[in-house]
């Protein structure tokens, strides 16, 4: 009795320590027990990141993965083999037998390949010569093999224009993952770096590193393209996922002011006449022109064009104007100066009398 209290002591610290009884690859479980941490990955190098990640991936493929949350529950990947035989030097060490759930027990011969997907209960037992049996050991094991699914949504101020979306300078990229067994490790993402290098063709991503605060916010003009994965805590990784939104950074590019009727030049100067009309125009390819705004002086508040500007009486013309986007980005200013000429010339009728 002594001899299999020993044993069973011995087996309980193996499958906990994971080391010859419970684990083929001693390794394997110790590497689930000190994973790097979210933190402690966002501090990585991009290129010491990627050689951890491909170690990872790596040895998950050969060996399988094996990971025990905090209430005992043990997660694989499916290519994890278990393994309950022992050395223990006993001579009246017989065999060890197991069993699932409510089955029957067998004699344990091979590592035990658990590949479908699904929960397994591990039951299992030392036995010596004499017949002697411990208690049974039980184990909740699920085959995970799933990965986890990509959640996202961008947050901050936008406008759809030609059935694409626009966003404001400061958008917030916000990613979430989903993993109903073994749970989320990490969330990666690759950003395309918009930087267009010599020779190169088309913009390239910059590689993968885990999701942190200072990727969340997006400022520049253009496209964005952030691919997304996302791996569990047994090493599967999700499909590459791309998300591609656009950025509206700039105001209207096209913004004209024709005068009616057109102003004259003369000796270098532009003169227009009084009551004339000025009409604005803009245009934008992002995300629309909202409206347009003028003042004839700097002194003035900007007003809203509403359709047409009349020019009343006033010797020197500087009409100011600009206009806004569907965001709130506004163009440049523009200037159209002209003197108005509200004197009409003087004429005189010369003497008719004869000399």
């Amino acid at each position: 009795r002594g001899i299999l209290l020993k044993h069973k002591i011995l087996l309980l610290l193996a499958v906990v320590a994971g080391m010859s009884l419970f684990s083929e690859e001693a390794d394997i479980v110790e590497e689930n027990k000190t994973m790097k941490s979210i933190p402690e990955l966002q501090k990585l190098e991009r290129k010491a990141y990627h050689k951890e990640l491909k170690k990872i991936m790596i040895n998950s493929r050969r060996n399988g993965s094996l990971f025990k949350d905090a209430i005992g529950r043990y997660y694989t990947n499916g290519r994890y083999k278990f393994q309950l035989d022992s050395d223990y030097n006993d001579p009246k060490f017989s065999h060890v037998e197991y069993r699932f759930e409510d089955g029957t027990y067998e004699t344990y011969t091979y590592p035990l390949a658990l590949t479908e997907q699904k929960r397994y209960r591990l039951i299992y037992r030392a036995v010596d010569k004499l017949g002697n049996k411990e208690d049974e050991h039980i184990y909740d094991i699920i085959v995970d093999k799933t990965p986890p699914t990509i959640s996202y949504s961008l947050e901050g101020l936008f406008h759809e224009n030609d059935g694409r979306t626009y966003y404001k300078p400061g958008v917030k990229l916000l990613l979430s993952a989903h993993d109903s067994n073994s749970g989320i490790y990490t969330i990666l993402t690759s950003i395309k770096d918009r930087t267009r290098r010599s020779g190169e063709q088309k913009f390239t991503h910059l590689g993968y590193l885990p999701y942190t605060e200072n990727q969340k916010e997006f400022t520049k003009h253009g496209q964005e393209s952030v691919l997304v994965r996302a791996m569990d805590k047994v090493y599967n990784l999700s499909r590459k996922k791309e998300l591609l939104f656009f950025i509206d950074a700039r105001g209207p590019k096209f913004v004209t002011a024709r005068v009616s009727p057109e102003t004259r030049e003369i000796d270098g100067k532009a003169y227009c006449k009084k009551n004339s009309i000025v009409y604005l125009s803009a245009e934008d390819d992002d995300s629309g022109v909202y409206g347009m705004q003028y003042r004839l002086s700097d002194n003035e508040a900007w007003k809203d064009y509403r359709g047409k500007i009349t020019l009343r009486e006033q010797r020197e013309v500087n009409l100011q104007y600009r206009a806004s986007d569907n965001l709130g980005n506004m163009s440049t200013t523009k200037t159209m100066q002209c003197l108005m000429d509200i004197t009409p010339p003087d004429s005189t009728i010369k003497s008719m009398e004869k000399p």
